[in-house]
């Protein structure tokens, strides 16, 4: 098949794609499917401009053959691989789990901060959820940060007292009790990305993690969590680990 014809059906599966999700029988431009599109779709937005771009070079395809047969532009390999790759991601986006199932350490607000204190030390992990309630009900996310933030008050504290501490003291030093959001399973590593960006340009708070049950509501057990450094790593092939 070449490349003209290849690139053809990859950008009119886009289109349909695109079409289906909006719900839309109208006669839309390509153009406009994506500037609607990028509005709730991060992939879209992601790479808004090849797409573009690409809609520029079906036109010259389409439109402007010299003759019969033959076509003013046969595009580069690079380009239908491109075009083939994002309807694939589109289509068949990788999900955030199973990526970033693993292992949660989770705690309770009565248990002794040396408990925590001991697996920061042995994983170098940063991020605990905390619950109450026999672990039913979640109340926050405890953190490196609020950790220091505690320590900073305490600095006279002996052994003996520290082993008295309890996470609820702790969490307490949190500078905000929103540092964490929650997302579905099914939800894309482009959703996960995507509320980091956006938490990032609106500059509120912080977010220390993203965590991860089945529907995305936290009365449900967690499988996963996605921390910033998982988000550097995330569209690299070393993104995997556990609480981060």
């Amino acid at each position: 098949m070449l490349n003209s014809e290849r690139f053809l059906v990859a950008i009119n599966q886009m289109q349909k794609y695109m079409e289906e999700q909006l719900g839309t029988d109208r006669h839309l431009s390509f153009y406009q499917l994506i500037d609607l599109c990028k509005k709730k779709n991060p992939i879209i937005r992601e790479y808004e401009q090849d797409l573009k771009e690409y809609a520029e070079l079906r036109n010259a395809i389409v439109h402007e053959r010299v003759k019969p047969g033959m076509v003013i532009a046969e595009p580069h390999d690079s380009v239908v691989q491109q075009m083939e790759f994002i309807l694939h991601e589109l289509t068949q986006p990788e999900r955030v789990i199973p990526r970033y199932k693993r292992r949660v350490f989770t705690y309770q607000m009565d248990e002794p901060l040396t408990h925590v204190l001991g697996v920061i030390k042995r994983y170098s992990y940063t991020q605990f959820p905390i619950y109450n309630g026999n672990g039913k009900k979640f109340i926050g996310l405890l953190t490196h940060h609020g950790i220091a933030e505690w320590l900073a008050h305490h600095q006279d504290l002996d052994l003996i007292t520290l082993n008295t501490v309890r996470v609820r003291d702790v969490l307490a030093h949190e500078r905000t009790e929103k540092n964490y959001a929650v997302i579905s399973a099914q939800a894309t590593i482009y959703d996960a990305r995507d509320i980091f960006i956006q938490h990032l340009e609106k500059g509120v708070h912080r977010l220390d993690a993203i965590l991860i049950t089945e529907q995305g509501r936290m009365d449900e057990p967690l499988l996963g969590l996605i921390t910033p450094i998982d988000v550097i790593k995330m569209f690299s092939k070393n993104g995997n680990g556990e609480n981060g």
